[in-house]
């Protein structure tokens, strides 16, 4: 179960005693010697999702992909016609098409963040003029999985009708 963005190490400790003690509770049962670290490796975790995003406002292409390890991967759920798995050379390519449709840019908005571990879940909404006129804006949830500071796997959910009438222009994958 993942913690929320609030640091709650003062509830694990109140709530282990409370499941594992049957009587009354005298010191902390609870071992948190690691806690801080793994508090703080979240914490770094989180930032780097936000500067991800920041990356993807700001269009600077460069900077996004400098964010991905050299085994990092992306892959777009569903099956669209930009759906599939991507290696960091065509998430280079895809991301210069990305600001060619969208030539004012395009903005996401994180509306929600939570991470464990290695692993970072943002809900957010992307909003951005296409250049066939119509406004695109939709509702993701992204699933990033972080290793030494670099972005190993990022996995896009979406609206893929949405994806399919205003990126895709109606086509749909054979």
């Amino acid at each position: 179960m993942a913690i929320p963005v609030q640091n709650t190490a003062h509830l694990h400790s109140a709530f282990g005693r409370m499941l594992f003690t049957s009587g009354p509770v005298s010191g902390n049962i609870m071992n948190h010697s690691n806690m801080p670290a793994a508090s703080s490796q979240i914490e770094r975790n989180k930032q780097f999702a936000r500067d991800f995003f920041d990356m993807l406002n700001r269009g600077d292409t460069k900077a996004m992909l400098d964010a991905y390890a050299e085994d990092g991967c992306c892959y777009t759920m569903g099956r669209t016609l930009i759906s599939g798995k991507f290696n960091k050379t065509q998430i280079a390519a895809a991301g210069a098409a990305i600001f060619e449709a969208f030539p004012q840019g395009v903005r996401f908005d994180i509306h929600n963040l939570t991470a464990e571990d290695d692993r970072v879940a943002i809900e957010a909404e992307s909003f951005g003029m296409h250049v066939s006129g119509k406004l695109y804006n939709n509702k993701y949830h992204f699933f990033m999985r972080i290793r030494a500071g670099k972005l190993v796997e990022l996995k896009e959910y979406m609206d893929t009708e949405l994806v399919t009438e205003i990126l895709c222009g109606g086509q749909r994958p054979q």
